[in-house]
């Protein structure tokens, strides 16, 4: 089974304005630096399925409120792992390659993903399926 992390980050309070951390080169999860880039997803819009074969991904959502499911095991009746996180769980995502998944806006308002990348970003690598033909069922957005 596939393993998907997810841990809260801490935001920095501060009275003129709040500092909101994304990754540390110290950090476990950080293998190398590749790209980053910012994803909109408009309001209860969903983005499903994708993955990329060679690139692992570190997902953060400063704003809005994202529903990410993931297909962890596609061997015992296609498990599927659910993980919210936005502005009121903000929290990263740590995904490995070659996992299938997708993501829904849970906010009446556009929300951004921020996506950090061990790679350069190659529509080569990367790979989509509509959500009316996944081929793995179990899953109802």
């Amino acid at each position: 089974m596939l393993n998907i992390v997810s841990e809260k980050l801490n935001i920095i309070k501060k009275e003129e304005g709040n500092i909101f951390p994304i990754l540390k080169s110290t950090s476990k999860y950080f293998d190398k630096f590749g790209e980053v880039y910012i994803s909109s997803i408009n309001a209860n819009v969903t983005r499903a399925w994708k993955r990329h074969k060679l690139t692992s991904q570190y997902f953060i959502v400063p704003i809005g409120e994202v529903k990410f499911v993931f297909l962890i095991d596609q061997v015992a009746n296609n498990k599927f792992k659910e993980i919210i996180i936005g502005e009121k769980n903000y929290a990263f995502i740590n995904v490995p390659k070659n996992v299938w998944y997708g993501f829904s806006n849970l906010s009446d308002q556009p929300s951004y993903i921020i996506n950090v990348i061990n790679r350069p970003y190659s529509q080569h690598e990367a790979e989509s399926i509509d959500i009316k033909n996944f081929p793995h069922d179990g899953y109802s957005w």
